[in-house]
């Protein structure tokens, strides 16, 4: 189960593995070998894998009462997911990465601190 809630997930957020595998800082054949069985990660990556896609633990496991469906922690529907996915394919690769690094933070607030910080000082330079 957990290979294929790994897969689904990368696919519906429209990732390539080794953009998950960046995020998780490991080697692509590492991340490919989680989704196809061969190795499963530890309790460190099954907590990031879930705070990039926004679902729990138990969901990646297969544990949750709404596993087989791709709800969010916002109850969101399959459908969500498919229209944030049509969204994030039309992004840049830096925007994607972007993303993928900002979604596997543990303090997103700090991060939105220093771009609003950056984007700040980027308009008044251009004054």
């Amino acid at each position: 189960m957990i290979t294929q809630a790994l897969r689904k997930l990368r696919l519906l957020n429209n990732y390539t593995q080794k953009q998950v595998a960046e995020v998780l800082n490991i080697d692509r054949s590492t991340y490919a070998y989680y989704e196809s069985g061969k190795t499963k990660p530890d309790l460190a990556q099954l907590a990031k894998l879930a705070r990039l896609y926004s679902v729990s633990i138990d969901h990646i496991l297969g544990i949750s009462a709404d596993a087989d469906m791709l709800y969010d922690s916002n109850n969101k529907s399959p459908y969500y997911f498919e229209n944030a996915a049509k969204k994030l394919a039309a992004l840049s690769d830096d925007e994607k990465r972007l993303v993928l690094l900002y979604r596997s933070c543990e303090d997103k607030n700090a991060v939105l601190d220093i771009v609003r910080k950056h984007a700040i000082n980027e308009s008044e330079s251009d004054r």
